[in-house]
Order: C-alpha cells, then sequence, then structure tokens
C-alpha cells in the first residue's frame, strides 16, 4: 500500500527543511510557506520580483554553497518569523512581511558568503502564496524511497532521504514507479495532484546534511548505475485538502493529461526523461513497444537514432540500443533482443 511516510517544507530556499505530521496543500501554492523566503547572491543580473519566477542560481542554493547545509532555519509563532541559526550558534529572526526586519539576515549571511558581482546577498520573500521554486510549475516535490534506497546501493553508502529536498515522502511502490506517474492525478488525503514529471538531480545531492560535507558524487553514481540521474516527480495542486502522515496514495485519473505540454523553460528534454514501456509481438521478426500511458506517447525516432535502457537495480548496466524502425504504432526492435521496462530517448546516431 502506498502511503506517506513524511512532509517536509524548506521555509528559505537552499536551506534545511521541516518536518509536519500534517498540513493543507493549497492551489497554486503547494505545502504553506515552501521556498518562501530566499537569500539572493548577486551572481545573476536580473533581480527577482515577488509573485514572478526566476532562475535558482538567482539565489544562495546549495548546488554552489553547500555551507548552507549548516544552518538550521524554521518559521515560528505561527509562522509570522523565520529564526535563522548559523554555524557558529548565532541567531537572527526576520518578520514575514516587514523587509525591515530582514537587515540581522542579511547581515548574518554576509559573514559566511562574498556578495555576488550584480548585487548584495540579501534576504526575499516571495508575494502570495507562491514558493521560489526550481521551476514556475514545480509547487510539490515527490519523492519515493524506494528509489532512493536502490540509489544508496549503488552510491555505495545509505542516503539521508533529505538530500532529495522533497516535499512529500512516500513508500510502499517499486523502485522507479513513480516515473509511470507523470501525467496521472493522484489522491492524498484530502488534496488531489497533477504529477508533472521526473525530476533530474543535481550536485545539491551530493551534499550531506547538517554538515554540508560531500564525501559522494550522487549524480555520478546514478549516470553510472542506472544511465540517468532522476529521482521523484514534480506535481502541483489541482485541489487543495489536507494530507497527513499515514495517508494513502490513490492514482485517480491515469490518463489525464500529457506531461509533454506547456512545459515552463529551461526543463530537462522530454527525451532524457526515463519512462516505462510494454512490450509485445509484432510479427515473426519484431517486438513493438508502445507507452502505456495513452496520454503520453513515445517520441518520435529518426533513422540512425537510439534510445538507452535503465536498470532498475544496481548491478546492471545501462544500454545504448539502435532501433529497426519506430512509427506511430511504436518503437521495434529484433526479437531476440529487447527493451525496457524503463527507457529514455530517443538519442543522437549511435556509435
Amino acid at each position: 500500500m502506498t502511503h506517506l511516510v513524511d512532509i517536509h517544507r524548506h521555509p528559505v530556499k537552499g536551506f534545511t527543511a521541516e518536518a509536519f505530521t500534517s498540513t493543507f496543500l493549497s492551489v497554486g501554492g503547494g505545502v504553506p510557506f515552501d521556498r518562501h523566503f530566499a537569500f539572493v547572491s548577486g551572481n545573476k543580473e536580473d533581480q527577482p520580483i515577488p509573485g514572478q519566477w526566476v532562475q535558482p542560481r538567482t539565489f544562495l542554493m546549495l548546488t554552489l554553497y553547500p555551507e548552507l547545509a549548516r544552518f538550521d532555519c524554521k518559521l515560528v509563532d505561527d509562522d509570522t518569523t523565520l529564526r535563522i541559526t548559523d554555524p557558529d550558534g548565532q541567531v537572527v529572526e526576520a518578520q514575514r512581511g516587514i523587509p525591515n526586519s530582514f537587515r540581522d539576515a542579511d547581515a548574518m549571511l554576509k559573514k559566511h558568503f562574498e556578495n555576488g558581482p550584480h548585487d548584495d546577498i540579501r534576504l526575499i520573500e516571495q508575494a502570495n502564496d507562491r514558493g521560489n521554486w526550481d521551476f514556475s510549475d514545480t509547487e510539490i516535490s515527490i519523492i519515493n524511497l524506494a528509489t532512493v534506497r536502490v540509489v544508496s546501493e549503488a552510491v555505495g553508502r545509505d542516503l539521508e532521504k533529505e538530500r532529495f529536498r522533497g516535499n512529500i515522502y512516500i513508500d510502499g511502490l517499486e523502485p522507479w514507479e513513480e516515473f509511470s506517474w507523470p501525467g496521472c492525478r493522484v489522491r492524498i488525503g484530502d488534496a488531489e495532484l497533477d504529477v508533472l514529471r521526473p525530476i533530474q538531480r543535481c550536485a545539491m545531492t551530493s551534499t550531506e546534511p547538517g554538515t554540508g560535507l560531500r564525501e559522494v558524487d550522487v549524480p555520478k553514481s546514478m549516470a553510472g548505475a542506472f544511465g540517468h540521474h532522476f529521482c521523484g516527480v514534480y506535481a502541483k495542486v489541482r485541489y487543495a485538502g489536507q494530507i497527513t502522515k499515514g495517508d494513502t496514495i490513490e492514482i485517480l485519473q491515469a490518463d489525464c493529461f500529457n506531461p509533454y505540454n506547456d512545459l515552463p523553460e529551461r526543463v530537462a528534454a522530454p527525451a532524457l526523461w526515463p519512462r516505462f514501456i510494454t512490450a509485445s509481438d509484432h510479427d515473426a521478426d519484431l517486438s513493438r513497444y508502445t507507452s502505456p500511458a495513452k496520454n503520453w506517447p513515445l517520441l518520435d525516432v529518426e533513422q540512425g537514432q537510439s534510445v538507452r535502457t535503465h536498470p532498475l537495480f544496481a548491478g546492471q548496466k545501462p544500454e545504448r540500443q539502435s532501433l529497426s524502425q519506430a512509427n506511430g504504432e511504436g518503437w521495434f526492435m529484433p526479437r531476440q533482443k529487447s527493451l525496457g521496462p524503463l527507457v529514455s530517448g530517443p538519442y543522437g546516431p549511435a556509435k
């Protein structure tokens, strides 16, 4: 039975998480005050405008500043006050909605990090219920703990789930099964979510929570073991509602929308997304591969291109194979060969 294990929010983008036993998911906002605050790094010329999306490198983030893992952040006083504790034990507070109260937080961060070439380090907050998400539509991130366990096997050590910085941690699925969810609508507690696409992981996952140490390269290990570095899925809230640890998770509609449509800027190319396929006999010589999701067709493949099969467990090897042919009816390969069940592609001409 698939169920909700943990609920997290990150009050400040790039900083530590807070855990909840229950929370309310709002349409357009996700977990209340998740990534509500962020520190401008000064590395980008474009400055954030409250209520509008800007690219993550505008802010201090773990990918570039692993030391952020040593800071503690939480919202207190009924979520009206942001409290930050630095690695030296200094504590500062900022009042939500009162920018003049952010000065102590600005001064704290300037003690630990240098201003960028375009601006000083400074605390900003988002407008309304939106967060400073990695993409303009990614209100919620869902992490499958079964996938985290097989990634841990590939890396060679138990990985803390917090490395993947999710909002909703679930269990009861098979490893990578969340990659069959894009285009689906799921119910968690009283809320309904549309699952958007797989999450491509970066160096942030190599940062040890609490210490900022980078003793393992998680994306590199994933690429070597599985041929990709995706883990978890993004979602947005379709219908608001309360969610609670222990809630069961139900797929309400399997073919709700095509996840390739209306993609925001800077998203990983759909050809890179790992996805499941099904096989059937086409004729005496060929096997036919199709998408189990009617709303999410396989991408067209041109002559000379190839696809990649991704192992489900560490110890096997990803394989890149040319297709015999491809058309609107699916992908085709000689019957003595096989693809899947988890694949990506197409890629450039096979070598």
